[in-house]
């Protein structure tokens, strides 16, 4: 009875240090976006390291949990369950957090690089000459005299 105790006492150890890295996660994941929106890339790279590590902390506790009987210790312990489940809710709020991230990275990243076309004069025009031959030409410039 005092090993399931004290089993008792490590698994809860564990999954509140798990939630509290879920909560700095989700806390980076905010961080990230903020980063994402005012195009600020110095923020974005801290982020990215940041949550890096973040990962790899709850990567480890994953593998400490999978050492214990955390599935009976569910069933019997309505405090672990209640902790496993708060983990979860997390966790399943910080992957929405990261694929909406990864689609507004996405976005600015093509927004970016139109305007960089646009500005490089790499926006060309695709036509055809008098002899069927395709010819390209750029639109920045045409039609201004001065």
């Amino acid at each position: 009875m005092v090993d399931s105790y004290a089993d008792h006492s490590v698994v809860t150890a564990i999954l509140l240090q798990q939630k509290e890295n879920m909560l700095a996660l989700e806390n980076e994941l905010n961080a990230e976006i903020a980063a994402i929106s005012t195009r600020d890339a110095d923020k974005l790279t801290e982020s990215a390291n940041a949550k890096l590590m973040l990962l790899e902390k709850i990567q480890k506790k994953d593998k400490q949990l999978q050492s214990c009987s955390l599935a009976q210790m569910t069933i019997e312990s309505e405090d672990i369950a209640a902790l496993v489940e708060e983990i979860k809710t997390l966790l399943s709020h910080c992957q929405q957090q990261n694929e909406i991230n990864a689609h507004a990275a996405h976005q600015t990243s093509i927004a970016v690089n139109k305007v960089k076309d646009i500005l490089l004069g790499a926006n060309k025009v695709l036509t055809y000459g008098k002899k069927g031959a395709a010819e390209g030409g750029s639109l920045l410039g045409k039609g201004i005299k001065a």
